[in-house]
């Protein structure tokens, strides 16, 4: 039983995979679009996929397409990071792909915004997961390249038939750590806690995002919240629930700061939704099981 409510009925598929198919029946589709820089007009919306009504998904990203620092597109590197958002429909979540774009009509570096809607309903019954959507983004802009206008939909292969919600996670995050966000969540919806993964490369902090994500909200299901693979800026800080950063941010004092190495929970486990630490405790056994 979750905590929060599970995902709600499959209606909302329609809108967000105009061609959803039967788990094993092949890719699913899904309705994307892309912000970026469009040569002589600068950043804006640049297409989105055909039947989409970008005024309904579009809305909790208008404040948030830019959260970067000017310099990190400019740096070495470039933009590499991830962001997730319910979706205003309330049966879908927002990936972002935050990277690199191709270079402007002054040859300048951007960076590009794919953004990708999921039924949150595919997530939680692990017909697809967040790693494979990114890879099929990763896929479509290699393929694609920089699309202006509309655009087909977004091709995903079925998740693995083994796939386990939240595995791998015990790599990169202490269970003491992983209990800690939980309880912050369940005991405040809207508080705000910066996960601080010393000193990581961004794909790390991408997977940390993704495999909390899988465990808390699609296995356990807690309600969907607002998070980002890496610190945003200060002016967009307090937007978000959930931040995993390789370092410490200037941050006010409704931030709880939680050390990915914690050795012992932070806070008390609350009594009422014991099956949470249960989901959490059998996760972690079974990554011991699964890698040692």
């Amino acid at each position: 039983m979750g905590v929060g409510g599970r995902c709600g009925p499959l209606g909302g598929l329609e809108l967000a995979a105009p061609a959803s198919q039967p788990a094993g029946a092949g890719p699913m589709k899904l309705h994307h679009w892309l912000y970026g820089v469009t040569p002589g007009e600068g950043y804006g919306i640049k297409s989105y996929s055909a039947g989409l009504n970008i005024a309904l998904f579009e809305a909790p990203l208008r404040e948030k397409y830019t959260p970067i620092r000017g310099d990190a597109v400019q740096g070495v590197g470039g933009v590499n990071s991830r962001m997730i958002h319910p979706a205003s429909s309330g049966e879908d979540i927002l990936l972002s792909k935050l990277g690199k774009g191709p270079p402007d009509e002054m040859g300048r570096p951007t960076f590009q915004n794919h953004i990708t809607v999921i039924p949150r309903a595919v997530l939680a019954e692990k017909r697809l997961t967040l790693s494979g959507v990114e890879a099929a983004v990763a896929q479509f802009d290699l393929d694609k390249g920089s699309v202006v206008g509309e655009m087909p939909a977004l091709e995903v292969p079925p998740a693995p038939a083994d796939w386990r919600l939240g595995a791998g996670l015990r790599q990169h995050v202490t269970r003491a750590a992983v209990e800690t966000v939980a309880t912050r969540r369940i005991s405040d919806p809207e508080a705000r806690t910066l996960l601080l993964s010393r000193d990581t490369m961004p794909a790390v902090r991408n997977e940390v995002l993704y495999r909390l994500i899988e465990l808390l909200v699609f296995k356990i299901g807690l309600k969907p919240f607002v998070a980002m693979s890496d610190a945003p800026t200060a002016s967009a800080l307090n937007t978000f629930n959930l931040v995993v950063a390789p370092r410490g941010v200037r941050a006010d004092g409704s931030w709880g700061i939680i050390e990915t190495s914690m050795e012992a929970p932070a806070l008390p486990r609350i009594s009422k939704v014991y099956e949470v630490y249960e989901a959490i405790e059998q996760s972690y056994a079974a990554d011991t099981a699964a890698f040692g």
